[in-house]
């Protein structure tokens, strides 16, 4: 078999990293926990990078989102649960502000389960 030299150079530059949070939601808007079971605006990243999308389940069912939003070493990635009407609008945010890579329509009262996809880049 041979060697994709291509991809091994890709996948060097470019790590995927996957970022998981999560928590039980009710009528109020909040953070998701992150890593450790930690809420709040962000855990800062090592390099700076691409949101790539987020999936949210919600216990029957998976929604998902694709983006592209662009973020620098250091910035703070955070999942936010927006209380909207009778469901829940759940947003990626970069240092504490709604980006555009967001799933809609989540019901309330339900355990939530979402996924970050970020692309790493060394610069």
């Amino acid at each position: 078999m041979s060697v994709n030299k291509s991809l091994n150079f890709l996948n060097s530059k470019q790590s995927i990293a996957v970022f998981h949070f999560s928590d039980a939601v009710t009528t109020i808007s909040k953070y998701l926990n992150g890593a450790g079971g930690v809420a709040g605006d962000g855990f800062a990243m090592p390099y700076g990078g691409i949101i790539l999308g987020i999936q949210v389940y919600d216990g029957s069912s998976l929604h998902s989102a694709a983006g592209s939003v662009e973020f620098s070493t250091g910035d703070r990635i955070s999942v936010y649960a927006n209380h909207s009407g009778s469901n829940f609008n759940v947003y990626v945010r970069k240092n504490g502000v709604n980006t555009v890579v967001l799933v809609t329509g989540l019901p309330e009262n339900v355990n939530l389960a979402a996924t970050v996809t970020c692309r790493l880049t060394e610069k």
